[in-house]
């Protein structure tokens, strides 16, 4: 590895590529750490109405009889030849 880093000519296009591999790397690195942190900081605040897990869902109101899945229609428009809007 020595031999490569000392032989090599700084405006080698391999050398670029590592160069700017390892700077992405790094910079990826330090955005992981920052999220991570971020994400430690707002779990310890634990405020919200999302805290509870009951208030993360939506209830459903099956006896209404209210057909909400958005797949259920979209497979039964594409099986029915019904054009999807701005699509087609």
């Amino acid at each position: 590895m020595n031999r490569l880093v000392e032989k090599t000519a700084e405006d080698s296009g391999v050398w670029q590529v590592v160069a700017c591999a390892s700077q992405h790397h790094a910079r990826r690195l330090e955005e992981m750490e920052r999220m991570r942190t971020e994400n430690d900081s707002l779990k310890l605040r634990g405020v919200g109405e999302f805290k509870d897990e009951g208030n993360r869902k939506r209830p459903r109101d099956e006896a209404s009889g209210v057909h909400t899945n958005v797949w259920d229609d979209f497979a039964s428009d594409v099986m029915n030849g019904k054009a999807i809007p701005g699509v087609i």
